[in-house]
């Protein structure tokens, strides 16, 4: 089986296939009505994420960087558990977040597909200019 590794810089792909922490998403066993697409934007953040964490600790920034793709796959099965963000009055969205630790996932739904569209610090304020022109961002990956 391939290691999938969207999650992390290229150059720590072959890291993770070695690494017993390190699981694949598609090895999670939920199959639900909703199909998850990451956009590269928000691909972005997981790496910034990892390299912030990775200063510290490569171990520890693996591990949580894990942690947030299974709580992204679980957005799989009723995604609109999560409550709407505050900003959604400010900026004319409908957005979602899911919470982990100290970080937001940003998300929308349309119809069948959940899309992940910044993964930020949940004490930034949220605006515009997060989700690239009109306010959105275009989906990379598939979940």
């Amino acid at each position: 089986m391939q290691q999938n590794c969207w999650h992390l810089p290229k150059t720590m792909c072959a890291l993770a296939a070695r690494a017993p922490y390190a699981r694949s998403y598609a090895s999670l066993s939920v199959h639900g009505k909703y199909h998850v697409e990451i956009t590269q934007t928000a691909e972005g953040d997981v790496d910034e994420i990892w390299t912030h964490i990775s200063a510290d600790s490569v171990e520890n920034a693996t591990r949580f960087v894990n942690q947030l793709e299974e709580k992204i796959g679980t957005l799989e099965r009723m995604p609109q558990r999560c409550p709407a963000i505050p900003e959604n009055k400010l900026l004319g969205t409908q957005y979602r977040h899911l919470i982990l630790g100290d970080y937001r996932v940003i998300f929308r739904v349309e119809a069948s597909t959940v899309f992940v569209l910044r993964i930020v610090q949940g004490n930034r304020l949220l605006d515009t200019s997060f989700f690239g022109e009109g306010g959105t961002s275009m989906p990379r990956k598939s979940r």
